[in-house]
Parts: structure tokens; C-alpha cells; sequence
């Protein structure tokens, strides 16, 4: 019968950007592609020509036909679908938290700064059951920390929970988001993948 795998509480602020920093400096473990190589394998409009590559999407490239595929879905499953951006942004915090996925955790904390968010609403996500969550968003947190964590353990208790408050199709769509997510985190954390140069993870210590 599967256990519950222990994790330890989650860290602090301070300690978050501290991690950060570190995640900016280090070296990852396989080489990145040369950006107009890997440029050449997307779409042309897949990434502003303006801005750097993302460094996961680099490390993809070394992978010329699975990897841009890949590419393509992770970004489009950002802004297609029926769950809102912001949840699925939220998603991919808890999962990235649970798994202490640093990078993933940056490319979180990046993309629910641009939906509008502060910092101090970004780390409320680590306390779902502030009163500023709805009944909803806590269940799906709740059911994202819990498939990073301990898949073997999702019961029809959680399913049932989340069908309070989501479709089926909406549940389905859930469960696609975190399987994504927790495919970022340990790619990138497997990587070693330091942070993007125009990140804005990395600032605060409160």
C-alpha cells in the first residue's frame, strides 16, 4: 500500500530568494543550444525576437523533433483552455514549491507578476486557506500539491472535492496542467538550469 512521501515545510521567503540567487549563478548540466539554433527549430513568432530565449526552451532544442513539440505545448497550454491564467500559473507554484523547483518556481513567480499579482499575493499561494482563496482555488491547490507529491494517493475523496466546485472536463484539464508542471520541474531542477536573464525571480527577502 503507498505511504505519504514526507516533505519538509515549506521555506521561508528569505530563504526562496536566497535560492534564487544561487539558481542564477550556477551552470547547468547540459549544454544549452546556441539561441539562433534553436530559434531555427520554432515558429517564427513563438518568442518576441526581442528578448532572449528562455533557457528551458534552449535545453529542449537539444532534442530537434520531440523538443520543439514540447516546446509548443507547454507554451500554448499556458493561454488555452478553460481554466483561468491565474490558476494554472498557481498550479505551477505549488507543484514547483512541493518539488523545490527553483527555475520552475521563477517561471511561476514571472508569469503571475505579469497577470497583475504582487509579490505578497504570490506567496500567499504557500497559505491557501487565507480568506483571499476561494473554496475552489483551495481545492485545487490543495489537489496540485497532493498529485506533485503523492499521485498514488489520489482517492475518489479528492475527486469528489474537486467536482464541488469544477467540470469534469475542468478536473481533466487540472490534472493535464500539474502533469506539465511537474515535468517542468524536474526537467529543469535534473538540468540544473539557471535562471533566465531577464527573470524577475530573485528580489525579495521579506
Amino acid at each position: 500500500m503507498p505511504v505519504a512521501a514526507p516533505r519538509p515545510a515549506l521555506e521561508p521567503r528569505s530563504v526562496v530568494a536566497a535560492k534564487w540567487a544561487e539558481c542564477r549563478e550556477r551552470r547547468p548540466r547540459f549544454p544549452l543550444v546556441d539561441e539562433s539554433a534553436a530559434r531555427a527549430l520554432l515558429p517564427a513568432a513563438a518568442f518576441p525576437a526581442d528578448h532572449p530565449l528562455p533557457n528551458w526552451v534552449r535545453l529542449l532544442a537539444n532534442f530537434p523533433k520531440a523538443g520543439p513539440a514540447k516546446v509548443t505545448t507547454l507554451q500554448t497550454s499556458e493561454t488555452q483552455g478553460n481554466l483561468p491564467a491565474k490558476l494554472k500559473a498557481q498550479l505551477a507554484w505549488v507543484s514547483a514549491r512541493a518539488d523545490r523547483a527553483w527555475y520552475a518556481l521563477a517561471r511561476a513567480r514571472d508569469r503571475l507578476l505579469a497577470l497583475g499579482l504582487d509579490e505578497d499575493a504570490v506567496f500567499a499561494i504557500d497559505q491557501p486557506s487565507e480568506p483571499r482563496f476561494t473554496p475552489g482555488e483551495r481545492a485545487a491547490l490543495a489537489f496540485a500539491r497532493k498529485l506533485t507529491v503523492d499521485p498514488a494517493l489520489i482517492d475518489d475523496a479528492d475527486f469528489n472535492d474537486l467536482k464541488k466546485y469544477y467540470s469534469d472536463s475542468e478536473i481533466a484539464e487540472l490534472i493535464y496542467h500539474v502533469n506539465h508542471d511537474v515535468f517542468f520541474n524536474r526537467l529543469t531542477e535534473a538540468a540544473n538550469l539557471p535562471l533566465d536573464g531577464d527573470s524577475i525571480g530573485a528580489v525579495s527577502r521579506h
